[in-house]
């Protein structure tokens, strides 16, 4: 449960990237998105291949890896990831929807599916936090005035579905860039 909670305290300091985006113009905030990807893209080659890093690593941040972290990149790297390829290939205000639901959304859906979850629907995941998901993201929208109410529930039901199926792909990549894609398209 203590790994847990801090996995989540460090998934809401991602709440930056949507910050820095709706406060800076994209020229600043890009290479600031870069420098942070290639910070966390440097800490896990070394995690995955320098023993001592390794050692290093699980000493500091061992128990907040999950499973499938342990051989591949940890869910702090495809935050990274994905904040700077969303803010690369997107409009300001679609890279922003797109992150808040990612930090926002995301975040409280995974605390209220753990601790008041009690239907699972989907690979460990409940009702309770699909729905919490949803609400959250439609709440978002509501301060974005260029999308209708139909295409705001359209885009947050469709960011909770692929936060949901989110298959081998960790929904930290697939839930901003295929929001910030149908968001392309419906705006």
């Amino acid at each position: 449960m203590k790994s847990f909670l801090w996995r989540k305290i460090i998934h809401f300091s991602s709440i930056i990237f949507p910050l820095l985006i709706l406060t800076l113009e994209k020229k600043y905030y890009l290479p600031i998105f870069s420098f942070i990807l290639g910070g966390f893209l440097t800490a896990d080659y070394l995690r995955l291949e320098i023993r001592s890093f390794k050692i290093l690593f699980r000493k500091f941040f061992g128990k907040m890896i999950k499973t499938e972290e342990e051989d591949f990149f940890t869910g702090a790297t495809w935050v990274s990831v994905s904040s700077f390829l969303v803010s690369l290939l997107f409009p300001k205000n679609i890279s922003l929807i797109s992150l808040l639901f990612l930090t926002v959304s995301d975040n409280f859906a995974s605390i209220i599916g753990k601790f008041l979850g009690k239907r699972k629907i989907f690979k460990g995941k409940t009702l309770e936090g699909s729905i919490t998901f949803f609400l959250i993201s439609f709440s978002l929208t509501l301060f974005f005035n260029e999308l209708s109410i139909a295409k705001k529930l359209l885009i947050s039901l469709f960011a909770t579905l692929i936060e949901l199926l989110s298959f081998n792909i960790d929904d930290n990549l697939t839930v901003p860039l295929l929001t910030a894609i149908l968001l392309y398209f419906i705006i």
